[in-house]
């Protein structure tokens, strides 16, 4: 079963591109029909690399292997794969990045515990700004998290001590913090079942505990198997309710910071701006370049060829810098179209996406409406009539334009199509959000 509960059958196939490294297709049924390059049929000794394919499933190809699927469900950076068989039936897909690009590892319990973990999965989340948590107002000795980067904001929670929320108020995960006498005191009263009721209603919830668990038995005054068994009466009662002992004040408010960020990293939207960059020319000077020398400039040759023109549709993503792009012969529908279809299969799924964009008519047209209609989860923002500046895409074309456009030599279109994507796929690994500087004055007097 997927993880809609639809009978599912998970696909290995031969790839179809010759010249590629990755010789197997693999299909998830999830998010109807999540097709990936693998570089093996399944990792036996290893893990596997992956990539995304970047067409549909090609119809007609050579069926290597057809399996039962179990189960299949995403898990934040992560999807879980059981097949229906009795050996080679376990396995993950862990989502990552390296050096700014998007990397796949297919592996299994064995082959992740051979591989060196740490290498590949980053170890702090790509979060750009100061996280907002709210304190509740009856916290009487809040943590301050001094050594981190947070804006605290006193504030009532309707659950736990510290939550952190969506922009539009609702709470994304909130963590219940207890002290050991504390603790004690509501297992021997009851009040912790109502609070871990309340706790899971709400989407994350955990209860930390500013202790280790070996001290609950060295409590004068109260049985500590009776406290043991209490609380592991509602840790049976609510699942959803992390419970965790953090051995001291200290790591417990790490552990806050921690469980809190995670779950904003995770479940934030995504904000990209999009843009077209129409009618690059494949110029190529009728004479070379002669290079600069001692005493003389460089000497440029102001005749050129024209080898036609090409479009340039590209995408940012605001939080993290990185670009994603497309050549086409055209800007059109038909191509806007087919460039949303990209980016809905390299974003990853369950997150909202708001899109910047300028207010082109090929951004409005009835397929793109529909489109829209097909995939709830974006949404359009347009920019302001002859403010189309206010999109960050548009700095990256100035980049482009002045490190590759300006003083580049193209000997055919498909030469241009190479260089423009090799100067995104060299520009991403370096890539950092851009900073506002404008402050908001009026821009005329």
């Amino acid at each position: 079963m997927s993880g809609h509960g639809e009978p599912s059958v998970f696909v290995v196939a031969r790839n179809p591109q010759d010249d590629s490294k990755l010789p197997f297709l693999l299909r998830l049924p999830l998010e109807g029909g999540l097709v990936l390059k693998a570089r093996e049929r399944w990792p036996t000794t290893a893990r596997v690399y992956c990539h995304r394919f970047e067409d549909a499933w090609p119809e007609g190809s050579e069926i290597v292997e057809q399996t039962p699927v179990r189960r299949c469900q995403r898990r934040g950076a992560a999807i879980d794969l059981l097949l229906d068989r009795p050996r080679l039936a376990r396995s993950q897909f862990v989502f990552t990045q390296v050096k700014g690009r998007e990397a796949i590892f297919w592996q299994t319990q064995k082959t992740a515990r051979a591989a060196n973990p740490g290498g590949r999965i980053p170890r702090r989340r790509s979060l750009t700004g100061p996280v907002a948590i709210t304190v509740d107002t009856r916290e009487r000795y809040p943590y301050r998290f001094a050594q981190q980067p947070v804006e605290t904001v006193r504030a009532t929670v309707p659950a736990g001590d510290y939550a952190v929320q969506n922009p539009d108020g609702r709470i994304l995960a909130t963590v219940e913090r207890k002290s050991l006498d504390n603790l004690a005191a509501t297992l021997s009263d009851g009040t912790l079942a109502f609070q871990m009721q309340r706790l899971a209603e709400l989407p994350l919830a955990a209860v930390v505990i500013e202790a280790r668990y070996s001290a609950l038995y060295k409590l004068e005054h109260v049985d500590g198997n009776w406290l043991a068994d209490q609380l592991a009466r509602l840790e049976v009662r609510y699942p959803e309710v992390h419970l965790v002992f953090a051995d001291s004040r200290r790591y417990a408010e790490d552990w806050t910071y921690r469980f809190l960020t995670t779950a904003v990293a995770d479940t934030t939207a995504i904000v990209v701006s999009i843009d077209e960059k129409t009618s690059i020319q494949a110029k190529q000077p009728v004479r070379p370049t002669i290079p600069a020398t001692p005493g003389k400039a460089e000497r440029r040759e102001f005749e050129y060829k024209r080898h036609g023109t090409l479009a340039l549709l590209a995408a940012l993503l605001v939080h993290s810098g990185e670009v994603k792009g497309g050549v086409y012969a055209r800007n059109s529908r038909v191509e806007f179209v087919d460039f949303l279809d990209r980016l809905e299969a390299e974003i990853p799924a369950g997150k909202k996406v708001h899109a910047i964009l300028d207010n082109l008519q090929v951004h409005k047209t009835p397929e793109v409406c529909q489109w829209l209609e097909a995939h709830p989860r974006w949404q359009f923002h347009f920019t302001p009539t002859h403010a189309s500046w206010l999109n960050q895409i548009e700095l990256f074309f100035s980049i482009l334009s002045r490190r590759l456009l300006k003083r580049g030599v193209f000997t055919s279109k498909d030469d241009l199509k190479t260089q423009l994507l090799g100067f995104i796929e060299r520009y991403n690994p370096t890539a950092k959000p851009f900073a506002w500087t404008y402050a908001g004055k009026p821009l005329t007097r």
